[in-house]
């Protein structure tokens, strides 16, 4: 068992202490039990559970990553726009993709973080170096759960799940809006690779 204490980033006041114990080799799964201490020492205890994703929590994650464009939506409206289309079709090809992994994140019931990787391939073009590399297609954690952690552990699973599979690089985009995004990534150690600008005309 692992035993963490880490700052809450919106409330310096507050510590989250984190007791891991990791079974089952073949999911890797893992429990969370994060202990929320605040200043006049009322102690909140909410457990987390990170796993893979099922075809049971397709219609929760759908409603996720609803939740994720919006996001974006709001961000960039001249970009995104609002679609009623549901993701199940997506998610249900992802869940039966050897190249791909979801992990979810479940507090007392309900999904409250996702994260989409794949191993992919360089282009068959001759100016790449063949290799494979990981790639994080969504980081999506409920606003409301923003701020325990949630996203780290779930980057640090799709990790561990990519390293299982002889990655060596992770790679991902995201936008300059999302900073809170930016910020956990420069954490992890992410570095920027390529910008892509654009010029309104």
């Amino acid at each position: 068992m692992e035993i963490h204490c880490e700052r809450h980033r919106e409330d310096p006041t507050r510590r989250y202490v984190t007791l891991r114990s990791r079974y089952g080799d073949s999911d890797r799964v893992f429990l969370l039990y994060s202990v929320k201490v605040k200043k006049d020492m009322e102690v909140k205890v909410m457990g987390l559970l990170i796993r893979k994703g099922t075809e049971n929590d397709i219609k929760e994650m759908d409603t996720l990553m609803y939740e994720g464009d919006e996001h974006h939506i709001v961000n960039l409206p001249h970009k995104f726009r609002k679609s009623d289309e549901s993701r199940e079709e997506f998610i249900i090809d992802k869940l039966n993709d050897e190249e791909s992994n979801i992990f979810v994140c479940e507090c007392e019931g309900d999904i409250v973080g996702l994260i989409i990787t794949r191993v992919m391939k360089t282009p068959d073009v001759s100016i790449f170096i063949p290799r494979e590399f990981g790639w994080i297609e969504n980081l999506i954690v409920k606003e409301k759960s923003r701020g325990l952690g949630i996203g780290k552990k779930l980057m640090d699973e799709a990790e561990d799940w990519l390293k299982s599979r002889g990655v060596k690089e992770i790679e991902l985009n995201v936008y300059n809006f999302n900073k809170g995004a930016i910020a956990l990534y420069e954490k992890l150690g992410y570095i920027d690779l390529s910008k892509k600008m654009i010029k309104k005309i």
